[in-house]
């Protein structure tokens, strides 16, 4: 079986290809034609790759202006169009001419090829800043003449075979033979990447799996195609093929052969070998380890950067492979099938502490290709792997299956608003500004329909990159009114609240991001459910602290001289409902520094780390200072950290003193932003600990794992809490709520009123009650209507039989009845747990002292106080005390009552 094809280069150079497998079948693969294009539909669909059809109408000398008088003066390129005799330069197509054909295209060295028609193949993209066609692989004239394949005398490949390209590539990421010349290399060009660049593939594999069969062939206007098979002299060398500045010191590299020097010649055509199927029924990738060995062994099968590398170059096939990330720069990363791999709610892949997703893969598209995470790829993706921008890649030439549409939609908060609790966001809009070249009024739409519709409007939102009036323009504005002006305008027209807004302006170009834009973070609040605390606004250069629990300014920059070159850290307090709580909105230093998870140091670098853990750090110091003048200071710090829930950056943001809300979402719901397929946490909520058990998360998924095709309006998803700054009566007391007093005698619980429940738990910390001890002092614990009393001894008795933590629970729903009388107090119990709440036995060998207090004094006449003893039998308990206050004594505190025996 044929299946006919022609596979084309990256981002616009000729590829089209047609790729069949049938289960393991190897299948031929031959080169073919695509439809031709007219001029106008050339113009008009200016992206890809295409065969243009049109008439030769003059030079390209600038934008607007082809020559046309004959007085031509290079043979670099030539303008065509759909009429022979076109002037207007809009229906003209420019085209690019390699040195390949300008000898017989060019107009100064042919000036009669006015007026004739060609048919020319090339990637479709602008030239001149014009709709033009560069790095054209073929070209004739119409009448076929022109262009054509120089005549060759085929040759046997195995006969002037000299070293196969397995050698070259060797078991590892550096050729053996880098830097050397290799002469009678013999390949079939399996894929073209430009004017410049083909892969080849060897006809002879070594059925080695850590050796390559493909290799990056160079050779400037080689004018090779598909099925091609070349001898080929050249240098080895280890190039990086594309990158951004810093790629040769930073990114690994692909074998070579640089022909530039050396000689290609074609021997003979072949059908290019069948590609490697990786996942499912193939070469399955390592889901965990993209290197953990320093490079120091080359093991394919546990690293994925040696997985990868072993392919390099080949031509591979994955069968329906999940896409994990919205497509951008034309490309998506997708994960092949029958993999272990976790996905998460929306079809993408969460990070972890110990796994980035060595499985994932770039997979080359177009710009225009709409996918997001979740979505699949509706047959075998075929293509070369290459690498590039830190990256393994699939090469298509944007010829890729249909998308199946995964189902995956726009998250709406699924936290129910509740007026008691205070609701506060954290949101990265993305270089927002009221300029509105930069910030289109429909993604300001798209922001503020989020607010209302997908948030609920928030009591509170943390705003993560606002820039100043006229966004990147760079005039020395720095006042961010106008673009704050802007969003609440759009937020009140969908709907929502009118909010109020604030932050501290900073100093021009000293914070980061887009030059020009001084970005910062800032707050927007309902009036009608908040208020900012009175306070004095502090300045760009102002330091804010705490005294006595409340800001020194508000809002207030905290350590503005130790945050240089990025955003500090702004502190506003606020009032709730007669509750105070400080919010701090951040934006700490960006990632630009960390070393690619696929380059060539590992494990990378992560040059920006350093700063981050000591702005965090600064962050916690602040905090602890609060809340060490006021314990029970409310804090919600929120913002992008730029860092992941378990780095090091985050655990100095937490210290002691904030619980990560972002760590109770579950793992499936776990991120907010996707960085080169890897779903990632980089967006937090945290909150002082005091707050973290009635504080509640939603990590809204609708931007980050979606393109604007599907409504995203930042590459943030934002993350919203909603909090209860008031402890709620649930008769479980912590040490905060009770009030303790010591007199010269004994110590005193007491319980409040409003904590007062059937049952009662009274939570003391080891060290407290290690405290109360070591003190020799009697405790009493006042549950209201009754007390516990006990003295030195029996403290001793509970230490001994406790490690840990202690909790006293009076339960007035004891299941035992006393039945011979009636009950004037319901059983109740009392008991002893430790700090896993299992109850504990203690002998008391001396009875424990309660007391129950009646409304009003009753007729003690035949009232007699009972306990059930260890064998379930009840015990008359001794009275020391009658009339209100009854106090008796009690071997066993399993139920206790109170009862009129006649």
């Amino acid at each position: 079986m044929t299946i006919q094809g022609q596979l084309v280069g990256r981002k616009g150079f000729i590829v089209f290809a047609v790729l069949l497998l049938v289960l393991s079948m190897a299948l031929p693969f031959q080169a073919n034609a695509e439809g031709e294009l007219t001029v106008a539909e050339a113009i008009a669909n200016n992206d890809g790759t295409a065969t243009v059809q049109g008439y030769i109408v003059g030079q390209v000398t600038s934008t607007n202006n082809v020559k046309q008088d004959g007085n031509y003066t290079a043979d670099t390129n030539v303008a065509i169009a759909d009429d022979a005799s076109e002037t207007d330069t809009t229906k003209m197509l420019y085209v690019q001419l390699p040195s390949s054909f300008r000898a017989q295209f060019g107009l100064q060295s042919n000036p009669d090829n006015i007026g004739k028609k060609i048919t020319v193949t090339g990637s479709l993209e602008a030239y001149y800043t014009h709709p033009g066609l560069k790095s054209p692989t073929a070209m004739t004239f119409a009448d076929g003449s022109g262009g054509g394949e120089p005549p060759f005398e085929p040759i046997d490949p195995a006969t002037v075979r000299e070293i196969g390209i397995h050698d070259i590539q060797g078991e590892g990421h550096i050729s053996p033979y880098a830097n050397k010349t290799v002469t009678g290399v013999v390949g079939v060009v399996s894929f073209v990447e430009d004017d410049r660049n083909v892969f080849i593939q060897d006809l002879f594999p070594d059925n080695n799996a850590k050796t390559s069969e493909a290799a990056l062939l160079y050779k400037p206007a080689h004018n090779l195609r598909v099925g091609d098979v070349v001898l080929v002299e050249g240098t080895v060398k280890e190039w990086v093929l594309e990158g951004y500045s810093d790629k040769l010191q930073t990114d690994l590299s692909m074998t070579e052969i640089n022909a530039q020097y050396g000689k290609v010649t074609k021997i003979n055509t072949a059908e290019v070998p069948a590609p490697v199927i990786i996942g499912e029924d193939g070469l399955m990738p390592p889901t965990k380890v993209i290197d953990n060995d320093n490079f120091g062994e080359f093991d394919p099968q546990e690293d994925g950067i040696d997985f990868y590398e072993a392919l390099e170059g080949m031509l591979v096939g994955i069968d329906s492979p999940q896409i994990v990330s919205p497509q951008k720069y034309g490309e998506v990363f997708v994960v092949p099938n029958g993999t272990d791999t976790f996905f998460n709610e929306k079809g993408a892949i969460n990070i972890f502490e110990d796994d980035f997703n060595p499985e994932r893969i770039t997979v080359e598209t177009s710009s225009n290709f709409v996918s997001k995470a979740g979505d699949r790829f509706e047959g075998m993706v075929v293509g070369a792997v290459s690498y590039g921008f830190g990256n393994y890649q699939i090469h298509t030439g944007g010829n890729v299956p249909a998308v199946i549409d995964g189902g995956a939609t726009r998250d709406v908060t699924d936290l129910v608003k509740d007026d008691a609790k205070l609701s506060v966001a954290s949101y990265n809009v993305e270089n927002f500004s009221a300029n509105e070249k930069n910030t289109s009024d429909e993604k300001v739409a798209l922001i503020a329909e989020s607010f209302v519709h997908n948030l609920h409007s928030p009591d509170i939102v943390s705003l993560v990159e606002v820039q100043d009036n006229n966004g990147p323009t760079d005039d020395g504005t720095v006042d961010a009114t106008e673009s704050y002006e802007r969003l609440v305008a759009a937020i009140e027209a969908a709907g929502g609240p009118s909010y109020a807004f604030t932050d501290i302006a900073p100093e021009d170009k000293e914070d980061g991001g887009q030059p020009g834009g001084n970005i910062r973070v800032g707050f927007l609040y309902n009036p009608e459910r908040v208020s900012l605390a009175e306070g004095v606004k502090g300045t760009a250069t102002e330091a804010v602290a705490f005294e006595n629990g409340s800001l020194t300014l508000n809002p207030g920059r905290i350590e503005p001289a130790n945050f240089p070159n990025t955003r500090k850290s702004l502190a506003a307090e606020f009032l709730f409902q007669g509750e105070k709580v400080v919010v701090i909105a951040n934006h700490l230093n960006s990632k630009s520094g960390d070393q690619s998870l696929f380059g060539k140091t590992q494990p990378p670098f992560l040059g920006s780390e350093a700063e981050r853990i000591e702005l965090a750090t600064m962050i916690q110091n602040f905090i602890a200072s609060g809340i060490e003048q006021d314990e029970g200071l409310n804090v919600i710090v929120a913002g992008d950290m730029n860092d992941y829930e378990f780095t090091p950056a985050l655990a100095a943001l937490k210290g002691n003193t904030l619980t990560n809300m972002v760590e109770k979402a579950p793992l499936e719901d776990r991120f907010s932003y996707v960085y080169q397929g890897n779903a990632q946490v980089l967006d937090h909520i945290l909150v002082s600990n005091n707050l973290a058990d009635r504080t509640e998360i939603d990590m809204v998924h609708m931007n980050s794992t979606f393109m604007e095709e599907h409504g995203r309006a930042s590459d943030h998803d934002p993350v919203l809490i909603q909090t209860l700054l008031t402890k709620p009566a649930d008769g479980i007391v912590e040490e905060d709520e009770m009030d303790i007093e010591i007199t010269q005698d004994d110590i005193t619980i007491s319980i409040p009123e409003e904590e007062l429940f059937e049952e009662t738990r009274v939570e003391l910390s080891e060290t407290t009650f290690a405290n109360f001890v070591d003190s020799g002092k009697d405790v009493i614990v006042d549950y209201g209507a009754f007390e516990a009393t006990f003295d030195s001894s029996q403290l001793a008795k509970i230490d001994a039989a406790v490690d840990g933590d202690i909790t006293f629970t009076l339960d007035q729903t004891a299941d035992e009845h006393y039945d011979k009388g009636k009950a004037l107090v319901d059983p109740f119990a009392f008991s002893v747990e430790d700090e896993a709440g299992e109850d504990v036995s203690i002998n008391w060998t001396k009875p424990v002292s309660f007391v129950y207090e009646f409304e009003e004094a009753i007729d003690a006449k035949h009232v007699k106080t009972f306990y059930l003893d260890e064998r379930g039998n009840w015990k008359n308990a001794p009275v020391t005390s009658k009339n209100v206050r009854w106090t008796f004594q009690v071997k066993n505190t399993e139920a206790m009552t109170i009862v009129k025996t006649k």
